[in-house]
């Protein structure tokens, strides 16, 4: 869900101010990682964080972490986002007809990929053998479940979140900036001013002007439009990087290459003007360089006027 949308809803149910916390009154499903925390107040942009990263899994991680969280007791909705980065060694099974099998998953399930010579080379049935040897196993109604090196990450600490490109679909760029004290957060462009906030709330500021940005993460714009991070050291300059990551959202590869040439040709620096230029990508003759030159002097004259006075 985005910020937006959250924010909305939170009002639906009367909470003002900013306040994002509500009480988990009940969950759905036989192994929801949710069901040990159900009666506590709960930080309502930290569920919507895990939602995604849940989201983000297979059915079949689905349910190791569910099964996990719920068997080790989790309670804390910190240590559940953490579960979703610390997934790879733990392995759930329900069928043992096939030793060789249960090795390679054992296998895959730690090292999430093999090349064709350690396929070749590895004995996957001794492989399982050994692990499954040292003990790390814990027979459950539902299958069971495999410890192999298990160690929960320590990726979410509580304030800021960690990187995650979710909807990298719409998302152009992402900003990530930094606090005096540290903490880190990211930006994901186009934005709007509900997510702003709540970076503002994590990063425990109370202007833009207080953080500095780190790096400007390229998802799909052409690299010449891309600006260096100490260009966005102020509001306005975000504020019109991030309407122009807005216009150009829905863009295809062609028509970002026809804006950033657009942009060049008429000499549009600022991006206010890239962005009242993104209109021009139609016009382009099939955005090759040596269409451009058929433009005449007047005309160029002309579409640079047109972007200045728009």
């Amino acid at each position: 869900m985005e910020d937006a949308q959250l924010a909305w809803q939170m009002k639906r149910l009367g909470n003002k101010n900013g306040n994002m916390c509500c009480t988990l009154e009940t969950t759905w499903g036989e192994h929801s990682p949710l069901q040990r925390l159900v009666g506590q107040s709960l930080k309502m942009d930290e569920l919507n964080f895990f939602a995604k990263r849940l989201d983000s899994l297979t059915e079949y991680e689905q349910g190791v972490l569910g099964i996990y969280a719920y068997e080790q007791g989790i309670e804390k909705i910190k240590d559940l986002i953490n579960l979703t980065y610390s997934m790879q060694v733990l392995s759930l099974f329900t069928d043992f007809s096939n030793p060789e099998q249960v090795g390679r998953h054992l296998y895959m399930d730690k090292y999430l990929g093999i090349s064709e010579n350690e396929e070749r080379r590895i004995d996957f049935l001794e492989y399982g053998q050994k692990i499954l040897a040292e003990g790390n196993c814990k027979i459950l109604p539902y299958g069971v479940l495999v410890e192999n090196g298990f160690v929960m990450q320590e990726v979410y600490h509580g304030r800021t979140f960690p990187e995650y490109w979710y909807d990298t679909g719409e998302t152009v760029a992402v900003v990530e900036v930094k606090n005096q004290a540290g903490d880190r957060e990211y930006l994901y462009l186009p934005t709007d001013i509900f997510s702003v906030d709540r970076m503002k709330s994590r990063l425990q500021i109370r202007d833009l002007c207080e953080c500095r940005v780190e790096e400007i993460h390229n998802l799909r714009l052409p690299e010449r439009l891309v600006p260096e991070p100490e260009r966005l050291c102020g509001v306005e300059e975000l504020t019109y990087f991030n309407e122009l990551c807005q216009k150009v959202s829905r863009f295809d590869p062609e028509q970002m290459e026809r804006l950033a040439m657009a942009a060049e040709f008429v000499g549009a620096e600022k991006y206010t003007d890239i962005t009242k230029a993104s209109w021009l990508t139609g016009n382009v003759n099939s955005a090759k360089d040596t269409d451009l030159p058929r433009i005449s002097t007047e005309q160029n004259q002309e579409m640079r006027n047109t972007i200045r006075c728009v």
